[in-house]
Parts: C-alpha cells; structure tokens; sequence
C-alpha cells in the first residue's frame, strides 16, 4: 500500500477518465493478466456485465500463488467458457498504470499482462455475432480495423495497439 503523501499520481478507469485519490484512499498493487485471441484478423472481445458499456479483453486478477499464464488460463475458462490447452503466445507485453476500478470505487498500480495469440487454428472458437459468457457478459469477435471505434478499457487499447497495430 501506498501513502497519498508520498506522491502524486493519476489514475485512469475503463474510459480514459483521471481520478485522484483523497487523503483517505488506500492505493493497493494488483497485477493482471489479459488474453488478445486473433482469428483470421478478429479480436474476441469481452463486455463484462459489471461493466456492459465498455468493452475489454478477456483476462483478471492473478490470484496469490498464480503465475501469469495459470492465471490467464483460469480466467479464460470462467469469462468464455472455453477450456484450452495452454499454448505459447506470438507476442506479449507489461504495462503498469494506475487504474481506478469503477466498479470497485478501488485506486491501484497496476501491472497489466498481456499476450498475443493467434488461434487460426482452432476453428472451434469462432463464432458470428454476439453470445453471452458464463458470467453474464457478452463477447463478440471484433475486426480488428474496428476496435479502435468501440468504447473499450483505454488501457487494454493501448495493449492491442502496441502488439497489432
């Protein structure tokens, strides 16, 4: 945890909004771990149901004890319902930021994960339109050409930029 008084730092939600925290909030660390699955030049895209206005990529918390990939593996199976076999990504990247969760009314650093894989291969994941996940969400595959357009977590945004556009 962090002491306000140490430093000045701002934070950014789902939509790019800043935020600062009160001499009260806690800053805690959280790290977390993101899947960009591409599909013949389609991004699956996730839009939570506690967050149904803004879209992100599949991933969540590493919980204690995890590494990034059991962690993204477990989060894939709870958001999608898809049970894979882990596989090597093509590319990955870490990004920290300070991220307010809305939804949580919760101020972090945080250390984003993210990696990069193409699933041309497994024809099985593909699916036209909308469907809804496990947890209530939706999830689509996207082109990518028109991701940047959708009201996606600006921080999973500057993710897909850096490893495909």
């Amino acid at each position: 945890m962090t002491n306000l008084n140490q430093q000045r730092i701002i934070f950014i939600d789902r939509l790019g909004n800043e935020h600062f925290p009160t001499g009260d909030d806690i800053i805690t660390d959280r790290r977390g771990v993101y899947s960009l699955f591409v599909y013949q030049n389609k991004v699956l895209i996730h839009w939570p149901d506690y967050s149904p206005g803004v879209a992100d990529l599949i991933g969540g918390a590493i919980d204690e004890g995890e590494n990034e990939m059991e962690a993204l593996w477990r989060e894939v199976e709870e958001e999608t319902g898809f049970v894979l076999e882990p596989m090597s990504p093509v590319n990955d990247i870490e990004y920290k930021a300070g991220f307010y969760a809305i939804d949580l009314k919760r101020f972090c650093h945080q250390t984003f994960y993210t990696y990069y894989f193409d699933v041309n291969h497994y024809k099985s994941l593909f699916f036209d339109g909308q469907c809804t996940t496990p947890e209530n969400g939706k999830m689509e595959w996207v082109n990518i050409g028109d991701v940047e357009s959708l009201p996606i977590n600006k921080i999973h945004m500057h993710s897909i930029n850096s490893l495909l556009l």
